[in-house]
């Protein structure tokens, strides 16, 4: 559901102080569990991650490759060399 980095990166931002004191870390990490308990609730009422373009076109490209492989178009190593390409792409 989370990944850690984008949990931090968004906790960070929800702090919005550099050296913040003992209640205001106390308040933020009170609105974390409020916004993590909705996004459970949401998840077990049946509601569905959004998706990005950006996720659905690394998908297609991930599948393109996986078929290219299986179809014997492409050998191990340029399906893990077309693998590592969209992880490096990435950042």
């Amino acid at each position: 559901m989370f990944s850690l980095s984008g949990w931090n990166d968004r906790f960070n931002k929800r702090m919005n102080k550099t050296h913040p004191n003992m209640w205001a870390f106390i308040a933020c990490l009170q609105g974390e569990e409020v916004t993590f308990r909705q996004q459970s609730l949401k998840l077990k009422a049946g509601a569905q991650k959004t998706t990005t373009l950006k996720t659905l076109a690394m998908q297609k490209q991930i599948d393109n490759l996986g078929t290219r492989f299986y179809n014997d178009d492409i050998d191990r190593a340029e399906l893990l060399d077309g693998l590592a390409l969209l992880v490096a792409s990435k950042k």
